[in-house]
């Protein structure tokens, strides 16, 4: 984790979906993994200061957590962000 990002707070209320199930569901969809969680960008991707491209690399739900905690410009609006757009928590199957 990039120096002085604090782990993002986790949400008690969101559904629980497999890795497999992600796979299957959301392939080719505007959705990422971001620490554990799958965040729907769908909206947002076309906003995103870095380009699209950037998220764009992660649909059908692949694992962006390395990319964005070594960005240690991602302020606390975008986490906020980030939490605002997560779906569900990934867990292993």
């Amino acid at each position: 984790m990039s120096q002085g990002q604090e782990p993002l707070p986790k949400p008690q209320n969101l559904p629980s979906i497999s890795r497999e199930d992600v796979k299957k569901q959301y392939s080719n969809k505007p959705v990422i993994a971001l620490d554990g969680y799958l965040i729907d960008v769908g909206t947002f991707a076309a906003e995103h200061p870095g380009g699209e491209g950037l998220l764009r690399a992660g649909y059908g739900g692949r694992d962006l957590s390395e990319g964005f905690r070594k960005l240690n410009h991602h302020t606390g609006h975008a986490r906020g962000l980030v939490e605002d757009m997560r779906i569900a928590r990934i867990v292993d199957d």
